[in-house]
C-alpha cells in the first residue's frame, strides 16, 4: 500500500494532511489558480479507510503537477466509482479492482451525460496509471483499455432534424416571388434536402 511517509508530507503540513477537508490555499495554490465554485477537497464521503488514505496520498503527490480542477475531478470520480463498488462487490482492498468491475461501472453510468462519462474515464485512467507507476495497483494500465472508453454520443447518435410543415410554410411565405434567386434556393433545399453548398454550386 502507498502509505503516507515523511518524504511525502513536508514543509510543516502534517496537520493539513491529517484533516479530511483540504483547502487549496493551504496546499500552496494561489487564488488565481483555484477554479470558481471549488475552494477545497473533501474526503469525508469516501467510506473505505484504505481508499481514503490512498486518495489523500495520491492527491498530495499530484498537487504540484496538476491544477485544482483536475484534483477535484479525481475525487469526484473516485466517489462515484466507490459508490458503485460498495453496492456490487467486495471493496475491502485495492485487490478487488478488476477489469470486470470497471466495465460494469461504466455500464452503470451509461445514462449520464457524454461529458460526465468521458471525464470519469479520463480521471480513472490517470489514477490507475499513477498507481501502476507507484506499484500500488498491479497491471493498472491493463484494467482500463481503449475498448472500454465510453462512446461519444454527441457524434454517434446525432440525428438529422427536419423542419415541421408549419415552419416550412412560414419560410416559404417570405419568398412570394418564386423567381427570386434566394427563393429558388430555399425551394430546392426543402424539396430535395440537399446541402446548401451543393445547391449554390448548381449552374
Amino acid at each position: 500500500m502507498f502509505n503516507r511517509d515523511p518524504e511525502i508530507v513536508v514543509g510543516g503540513l502534517q496537520k493539513v494532511y491529517a484533516l479530511d477537508k483540504w483547502f487549496f490555499i493551504d496546499l500552496g495554490y494561489s487564488e488565481d489558480d483555484i477554479s470558481s465554485g471549488s475552494s477545497s477537497l473533501n474526503f469525508k464521503s469516501i467510506q473505505s479507510p484504505w481508499l481514503k488514505e490512498l486518495m489523500k496520498a495520491t492527491i498530495w503527490r499530484k498537487r504540484n503537477s496538476v491544477g485544482t480542477a483536475t484534483l477535484t475531478a479525481y475525487l469526484r470520480t473516485i466517489r462515484s466509482f466507490e459508490q458503485f463498488w460498495l453496492a456490487t462487490a467486495d471493496a475491502t482492498s485495492i485487490k478487488g479492482i478488476n477489469k470486470r468491475l470497471i466495465d460494469e461501472y461504466f455500464y452503470s453510468i451509461k445514462d449520464k451525460s457524454n461529458n460526465t462519462r468521458m471525464a470519469y474515464h479520463a480521471a480513472l485512467n490517470e489514477l490507475f496509471t499513477c498507481w501502476d507507476d507507484w506499484e500500488v495497483l498491479d497491471g493498472g494500465r491493463k484494467l482500463l483499455t481503449k475498448d472500454m472508453k465510453p462512446i461519444d454520443r454527441s457524434r454517434s447518435s446525432q440525428k438529422v432534424k427536419y423542419l415541421d410543415t408549419q415552419s416550412q410554410m412560414v419560410l416559404l411565405e417570405h419568398f412570394k416571388q418564386p423567381q427570386d434567386y434566394l427563393g429558388r434556393i430555399v425551394r430546392i433545399l426543402l424539396e430535395i434536402g440537399a446541402r446548401g453548398n451543393e445547391v449554390l454550386s448548381l449552374t
